[in-house]
């Protein structure tokens, strides 16, 4: 069912969605447990967001943080699965336990409170304190040591990214089977809420909450809430009379957002989840055998003659704090004083912009293997900063000389010397595998290809003699001026 009410003159669309979602299994320590959930949420969205969300038939970009900066995910050389938002609710993955059946090669169990993590069958079963697993998990770049399956029950993720494989370069040693990745969203200054609730049986009721706004022109805050309570348990403790197998899970998450400027960001995030449940915490004995009070074990596997109250509480609570600040490398942003403004004419803004384009489209050609390349882009800052140095130290080096020419040595000439030396700084000897990997992570283009800035130099080509059909030509149209 499908409702869309207007209201004016607030002029909100509230868009009402009431659906099953499906029909789940949840596992417990000795058997199986059939639950039927029902989903109601509402949503509560400007009527300019609401009208964006018109489905589009063009492949979605998917960005991934899987090398701890953001690429697409095309470009990453490492075998990762990447789940959105969207996509998780259109599959029906509403917590931990369904990421298995949309990431292959991940399994996700459950020990007692605590979800157990496999990726291509490298994990841990154990969950207690301090014991972390070869599988590890990260929200926003932030390490968890325990396991609290609520961070994936949250409404406010935005990607799921499951990495296979050992990441311990980029992500410390205790990722050495993979790791999960959540990264959740940004607070938005447009206002908006989503609501959810969930009814299933045993008599259990939840709910979640996702809310954001502006606070000011800077600054910006969201709030996510999820809880579950389980009224009913899978059985009876027969000795105490109470229920066994109940699990209640509560957890609330914010973030709050300021942008001073385009190129600053200051976020801080809190969150606070607990856990309770006895799932997996009764004993009785097997089938035909009798207990050493004499008791046989109960006919419904569910229930026990414990005479303790047995129960799990895990906890957990932490803040993050990023501080981001974009220092434009090429130099374009800021001004003689050193502050970050936009000090160019649009003539020349426009010029340089463009310069940058060649120069990084030179590089992206270069490449040391099949199908590996230099990323013109990537390299770009460095690449302006070799291309203007060695304008300037040439400049400087003719300056030098006070209009003679210096003396022939050993057959070249004072130029040829010149661009000899800088050729000759850039040699470098490195193994394949460290080479494949600097292409992809550095921002650095690899030496032998940084000495091939004096193709954009016209000096370079007189002192050589270099001419049309040599191989490191260039006609003087392509070859790039920056500054």
């Amino acid at each position: 069912m499908l409702c869309n009410l207007s209201f004016s003159p607030c002029n909100v669309i509230m868009q009402i969605v009431a659906r099953v979602a499906r029909v789940g299994l949840t596992r417990s320590a000795r058997g199986m447990n059939m639950r039927t959930r029902s989903v109601l949420s509402w949503i509560l969205v400007p009527p300019a967001l609401a009208a964006s969300g018109v489905a589009s038939a063009q492949m979605e970009e998917i960005v991934v943080t899987a090398q701890r900066r953001a690429e697409n995910m095309q470009d990453v050389p490492i075998t990762v699965s990447a789940m959105t938002a969207d996509t998780l609710e259109t599959l029906g993955a509403v917590d931990v336990m369904d990421l298995a059946s949309i990431a292959p090669g991940l399994y996700v169990g459950r020990q007692l409170g605590s979800p157990l993590i496999y990726l291509r069958g490298i994990g841990t079963t154990s969950t207690q304190g301090g014991q972390e697993s070869p599988t590890a998990l990260y929200v926003d770049g932030v390490y968890y040591a325990e396991l609290p399956g609520l961070n994936f029950a949250f409404n406010n993720i935005e990607r799921i990214e499951v990495l296979k494989g050992q990441q311990g370069t980029l992500f410390g040693r205790n990722a050495t089977g993979g790791l999960v990745q959540i990264v959740t969203k940004d607070p938005s200054h447009d206002a908006s809420m989503k609501i959810g609730l969930t009814a299933e049986n045993y008599s259990t009721y939840g709910g979640k909450l996702y809310a954001t706004g502006g606070l000011g022109d800077t600054l910006a805050a969201d709030i996510a809430f999820v809880g579950s309570d389980q009224g009913d348990g899978w059985g009876k403790n027969l000795t105490l009379g109470v229920d066994t197998g109940l699990t209640d899970d509560y957890g609330v998450r914010s973030t709050w957002l300021w942008t001073p400027s385009d190129a600053t960001s200051v976020r801080a995030s809190v969150d606070w989840t607990k856990t309770k449940t006895t799932v997996g915490l009764s004993r009785q004995a097997a089938e035909g055998a009798v207990s050493i009070d004499g008791q046989p074990p109960p006919n419904d596997p569910y229930d026990d003659f414990s005479n303790l109250r047995n129960n799990e509480e895990i906890e957990a609570y932490g803040g993050a704090l990023k501080i981001s600040h974009s220092f434009d490398d090429n130099g374009a942003a800021f001004d003689a004083t050193g502050k970050l403004r936009n000090w160019w004419t649009p003539a020349d803004l426009a010029r340089f912009t463009k310069n940058g384009k060649a120069l990084a489209d030179q590089y992206d050609i270069y490449s040391p293997f099949p199908g590996i390349h230099v990323n013109g882009r990537q390299t770009l800052g460095e690449n302006i900063a070799d291309l203007a140095g060695l304008a300037a130290a040439y400049d400087a080096y003719r300056a030098s000389l006070k209009g003679k020419e210096p003396p022939v040595i050993d057959g070249f000439t004072g130029d040829q010397r010149f661009f000899i030396a800088f050729a000759q700084s850039w040699a470098t000897k490195m193994r394949e595998e460290a080479l494949r990997g600097r292409i992809v992570r550095d921002g650095h283009a690899p030496g032998q290809y940084r000495a091939l800035t004096v193709r954009n130099i016209d000096a370079w080509y007189r002192a050589f003699d270099v001419q049309p059909g040599d191989k490191l030509y260039l006609a003087p149209e392509e070859r790039v001026r920056i500054w």
